[in-house]
């Protein structure tokens, strides 16, 4: 009974330990994910190199009238997930998106100098404020094109190179969902029409709110008093301006061009006041969970300016990359084929010694070598060897040391041969492709 009772502390106490250094909504990436998770990020390097995009690292801590100016008036109530203060006491946030930092870093490093547009790229964490009120850690992968002409050929190409990206990991059944937010001259006439027709319904306390500031926020609320008032709403469409009718038409036009499967969805609201023009969003239309948001963007012509810098076209597309990571993982779309490596173990303090130098000779031909120098049993070594799954093991004793030879064991079959140490690289490289 004692026994027991001891057992249980013990269980008790380690999930307490547990629980107590479990960082709460941050993730671990863990060496089984690992593989895939780096798979990944090649897709996204290999498209990002294709398109001509170049990488761009930002602070994870920046300033925070950076992203309070980003965030315009519209976005009243912005409040940072973490915030810190300098000894110079300014005030310092965790990036709640890669975006704004890639516009600050444009501006004050001189980009506009360079030719236009510039074409960025980023992958890293960011930081959002969860339901709890706790910091939630994202990874988000982003394209931005920054400069130039405000061009609609460039709003399809930031469309493209994340269709492409999540087409090349083998996510199926992707269609874009694409709108108009207008812009500072057409956008006041459309908040009216929402005014005139809300303003005689019954909406959800929040968007009341909205009523009076931003009404355009109401298309956005999915409460299921304001969800249903939707379908009657004035379009945004029907009130663009001439410049905004062409953009927009010229934007279709180019998906067409490129098969890009599209759908107009006159509900779709913008994230941020900064954005004008296109607005869209990348589904997966799936049978079992429905419709899943992979990527959205859109055109931000006005971020700049609203950061203090000069007038700026600029249009891009970000996508959460942990989100991607968990959908590819769930249905296994992505092979992921570890390398072979082979496992040298030793028998005998000089074999230790050759060891080294031998994981070496390995490591010149890029062949990957897993090695437990620090076990000197040789049945322990072996049996390492099978639980991390080596094809290939190399038996490295006394003996073999002073005659300059390796034993090569088929760690399947058992079967193993006497290999001279000059041959053995290449051997085990020609053996290797045969797993």
């Amino acid at each position: 009974m004692k026994k027991t009772t001891k057992t249980r502390k013990t269980k008790n106490k380690s999930a307490a330990v547990a629980s107590a250094i479990e960082f709460n909504d941050m993730n671990d990436i863990l060496p089984p994910d690992m593989p895939l998770w780096e798979k990944l990020e090649k897709f996204a390097f290999v498209a990002a190199d294709f398109y001509n995009f170049s990488q761009i690292e930002t602070p994870i801590l920046e300033r925070l009238d950076i992203f309070a100016k980003a965030k315009m008036a519209g976005e009243e109530g912005f409040r940072p997930p973490l915030s810190v203060k300098s000894k110079h006491k300014d005030e310092l946030v965790l990036r709640s998106d890669m975006r704004i930092p890639t516009m600050r870093s444009y501006l004050a490093n001189g980009f506009s100098k360079l030719p236009q547009p510039q074409h960025l790229f980023y992958l890293g964490p960011i930081f959002r404020e969860g339901q709890d009120g706790r910091p939630v850690e994202l990874h988000e992968l982003g394209f931005e094109i920054i400069g130039g002409p405000t061009d609609a050929v460039y709003d399809v190409q930031a469309i493209n190179i994340a269709y492409k990206f999540l087409e090349d990991i083998r996510i199926k059944n992707l269609i874009i969902r694409i709108n108009s937010s207008g812009c500072l001259v057409c956008r006041p006439n459309y908040r009216k029409k929402l005014v005139n027709y809300y303003k005689s319904l019954e909406t959800c306390g929040s968007c009341a709110k909205h009523l009076g500031k931003n009404p355009i926020k109401i298309l956005a609320c999915a409460s299921e008093k304001c969800a249903g008032l939707k379908s009657g709403a004035p379009s945004i469409l029907d009130s663009l301006c001439n410049g905004c009718n062409n953009h927009f038409r010229n934007t279709l036009e180019f998906l067409e061009e490129m098969e890009r499967p599209y759908m107009l969805d006159t509900h779709l609201t913008p994230s941020a006041d900064y954005y004008d023009k296109t607005i869209f969003q990348i589904v997966a239309e799936n049978e079992e969970i429905g419709s899943v948001v992979l990527a959205s963007g859109g055109r931000y012509d006005y971020l700049a300016e609203a950061m203090g810098g000069h007038s700026t076209p600029a249009v891009g597309v970000s996508i959460g990359f942990r989100a991607i990571f968990d959908f590819v993982k769930a249905r296994s779309l992505v092979n992921v084929k570890a390398k072979n490596k082979v496992f040298l173990v030793y028998i005998g303090d000089l074999a230790k010694k050759k060891a080294l130098s031998l994981i070496e000779e390995f490591s010149r031909h890029n062949v990957p070598v897993i090695e437990s120098l620090g076990r000197d049993s040789l049945a322990t070594q072996l049996e390492f060897a099978l639980k991390v799954g080596s094809p290939l093991g190399l038996i490295f004793g006394q003996k073999e040391a002073y005659e300059e030879s390796v034993i090569l064991r088929d760690m399947k079959t058992g079967t193993q041969e006497i290999i001279p140490l000059r041959k053995i690289v290449e051997e085990v490289k020609k053996r290797l492709k045969e797993y």
